[in-house]
């Protein structure tokens, strides 16, 4: 009984948190996976919730953050808030003319699949996968280095992976 009462109250607790905008435009793209959204006429930075792409000083970063702009920037968006990062970010779902941004990274090869416990999508682990196996994009790199391990370098050995560049 008791997890079945903790069960419904984080389900009232999740959609409580959960805010939808149909309307929303990409202002700015600061790297793959972090935007800039107008929503109702307020700008949010926005982090995709299920992925995580190469940061801008890493190999590929400068790539997929070009590649989203070319697809994104300016236009019209829809957005699902499932919370806020320590900073500050709104995490988010998003998506334009019907694809999800996060789908679309990783059917490109621009990022990894990071399963979220608050946005859980199952099957983007199969896009990704099908990004591995054709060797697409980053994925063309034997030697990629997810960003989660990237930002723990220190400078010196960043400076010296020049493997994938």
């Amino acid at each position: 009984m008791k997890s079945l009462l903790l069960f419904a109250f984080t389900l009232i607790l999740f959609d409580a948190i959960c805010q939808s905008f149909p309307d929303g435009k990409i202002l700015r793209v600061i790297d793959g996976d972090t935007y800039v959204v107008s929503l109702n006429g307020v700008s949010y930075h926005c982090r995709l919730v299920n992925v995580d792409a190469p940061e801008k000083d890493q190999p590929f970063g400068l790539k997929v953050r070009d590649s989203a702009s070319s697809f994104i920037l300016g236009k019209d968006c829809q957005v699902i808030i499932v919370g806020f990062d320590v900073y500050n970010r709104a995490l988010t779902s998003i998506s334009v003319n019907h694809i999800s941004l996060d789908s679309l990274l990783l059917a490109r090869g621009w990022a990894w699949y990071t399963p979220s416990m608050i946005a859980f999508k199952p099957e983007l682990r199969s896009i990704e996968a099908n990004s591995r196996i054709n060797n697409i994009g980053l994925w063309s790199c034997t030697a990629a280095i997810p960003p989660w391990i990237w930002r723990s370098m220190n400078w010196k050995d960043k400076r010296l992976y020049n493997l994938c560049r």
